[in-house]
């Protein structure tokens, strides 16, 4: 059982008020979990999230979850939470599992040699390959656009160096792999707010399949009572970059729908990287999570680009464009600068303007310098909107240990914070306080897990995933 308990209190250190919880349970038992989770607020009573029953398949990489799901169906689908059934790929259930296509390399040696693996000139890998020939493959490439280098040696010291240049998608599938989500049961209504508001019977299919290692094509297709909607979608990886195509057609009680959408990537983290999706949507257009009374942008539009103009000097401009049927237009365009001053010291200027019916045309200029040193970062600012400030903060480790972020800042609406949090062997603790605006609010947090495994209870942190009792022969606790 994990448990998260918040307590807070607007006047400050005196008495801690207006608790709320959250909890989430399990019982595992071979490859099947019973889980249910839920939360509370001191104005509602507690509300219900997930149950469900959770069988892994490990050989297949899938998962069968009966009760809660959140039905996925790509880009234009969306996703909608749904009681019932649903089975669904998990590439996450191994860890070590490659899913896209990767280069490979093949050769033959006479003798054993060592093989020092290099990424875009760093030693990523070192493997022994006995006498023969020798595939390389599922190499630790970064996405985009790179360069992989394998230096062989051999016993007596020569060497042998094999270059590829690659550009690795990570979304296109490896030929022959399937990736898909099936769901079959009731569209739940108002998550988080009601406990059973579980309204239409519905299905929701999503499945995309490696044609090739540089296409894969898809579909999706969902339905309920007055409403169906699907289409196709496409992932090709080109020599340079890759494309996505996606197509989908709905008819509602309110009408039929389209939507369409492009998308394009080309990474290089050592150059420059750009991209960019276009989706259109009709004001109809229907999907189990989107309805047809649902706002919804009819033109969204999201560019970047990232240049690396020296080896210390980059520059990152955006644009982001949203014409809500309901709403009205939106937009931001911003570039930022990052300046690499010395070890650990950069200076950063974002300069954004923006506009949107309620607030209109606004520019606004960030200016920070930010020093890292060990796990901590010292940052002072000026922001045009804002006004200027500092802040320090030290990153929360992994296992025991402390983190904390103090910030004060100047301007129109002066605010200060100080926040501390501590990772222990038997839970995981924070205190916030803060002033915004000459309000104060405190806020304690306690959190943690209960484990009963191998016939003893143990009191831990928040249980993320998996997790072991190992025993050492002659080795006590």
């Amino acid at each position: 059982m994990n448990y998260s308990l918040n307590l807070q209190n607007g006047g400050g250190l005196s008495s801690f008020v207006t608790p709320s919880l959250f909890s989430e349970s399990g019982i595992s038992m071979d490859k099947t979990l019973l889980y249910n989770s839920f939360y509370t607020t001191p104005q509602e009573t507690p509300v219900r999230l997930l149950s469900s029953v959770i069988v892994d398949d490990t050989e297949r990489l899938a998962r069968l979850t009966l009760g809660d799901a959140i039905a996925n169906a790509g880009l234009l689908g969306g996703q909608a939470y749904m009681g019932g059934i649903t089975y669904a790929t998990n590439f996450a259930l191994d860890p070590y599992f490659i899913y896209f296509p990767s280069p490979t390399m093949t050769g033959a040696l006479t003798m054993p040699s060592t093989a020092y693996v290099y990424i875009n000139g760093v030693l990523t890998r070192t493997i022994e390959l006995p006498p023969g020939q020798f595939t390389l493959q599922d190499l630790p490439l970064q996405a985009g656009a790179g360069n992989a280098q394998v230096v062989i040696r051999n016993p007596f010291g020569v060497q042998q160096t094999l270059m590829m240049p690659y550009y690795l998608s990570t979304s296109v599938l490896k030929t022959g792999l399937q990736q898909y989500s099936y769901s079959l049961g009731y569209v739940r209504e108002n998550f988080g707010i009601s406990n059973f508001d579980y309204t239409q019977p519905a299905v929701s299919m999503w499945h995309r399949y490696g044609l090739t290692d540089w296409l894969t094509p898809g579909f999706f297709f969902q339905s309920q009572p007055g409403l169906y909607s699907g289409g196709p979608e496409l992932t090709l990886r080109l020599p340079v970059g890759q494309l996505g195509l996606n197509g989908a057609f709905s008819r509602s009680s309110a009408g039929s729908g389209v939507s369409g959408a492009v998308s394009y990537i080309w990474l290089a983290p050592s150059s420059i990287s750009f991209g960019g999706l276009f989706q259109y949507t009709s004001p109809h257009f229907a999907t189990l999570g989107l309805l047809p009374q649902y706002d919804r942008p009819l033109v969204e539009a999201n560019l970047f680009a990232g240049i690396q103009l020296t080896e210390r000097l980059s520059l990152t401009p955006s644009f982001i464009y949203n014409d809500f049927r309901d709403a009205g237009r939106s937009w931001v365009a911003s570039v930022i600068g990052m300046l690499q001053l010395g070890h650990g010291l950069n200076l950063q200027i974002n300069v954004s303007r923006s506009y949107s019916v309620a607030t209109r045309t606004a520019t606004d200029v960030y200016v920070a310098l930010n020093w890292a040193f060990g796990s901590t970062i010292a940052t002072a600012f000026h922001d045009s909107y804002m006004g200027e400030g500092v802040n320090v903060q030290r990153g929360l480790p992994l296992g025991p240990g402390y983190g904390y972020q103090v910030q004060a800042q100047t301007g129109p609406s002066p605010q200060g914070l100080a926040q501390f949090q501590y990772n222990g062997d038997y839970g995981y603790y924070e205190f916030d306080e803060s002033n915004v605006g000459g309000h104060n609010l405190a806020s304690l947090t306690l959190a943690g897990g209960l484990v009963a495994i191998g016939g003893n209870v143990f009191a831990t942190r928040p249980i993320q995933d998996s997790y072991a009792v190992i025993r050492v022969p002659d080795v006590k606790g």
